[in-house]
């Protein structure tokens, strides 16, 4: 790879979200947020808010331009009808506590 430690390796990254449709979907849906967050976020200054907002469109450029396979095309047609998800809460891990009894 060649990279410093510090650095996001786009185009792996990419690569590996092209051959899941729901590892891409939370990824890109995550980023979206984070990019919307940082852009709010009082504590940035301006250069800041750029620097990270620029790096996550480097970064989400990456993932679209990377060609897609032909699972991750099929799974795209049902997207979200479907879960693409492992819940986290369980009756096992929150008892009579958690969100998804509501």
């Amino acid at each position: 790879m060649g990279q410093a430690s510090e650095t996001i390796d786009a185009q792996y990254i990419a690569s590996l979200l092209a051959n899941d449709w729901g590892f891409w979907y939370t990824a890109t849906t995550n980023l979206k947020g984070l990019r919307k967050m940082a852009s709010a976020m009082l504590a940035l200054n301006e250069t800041e808010k750029n620097d990270i907002t620029s790096k996550i469109d480097r970064l989400q450029e990456a993932i679209e331009k990377e060609p897609k396979t032909t699972a991750w095309k099929m799974r795209s047609v049902i997207g979200t009808k479907k879960r693409w998800y492992n819940p986290v809460e369980t009756a096992e891990t929150v008892g009579e506590f958690g969100i998804w009894r509501l």
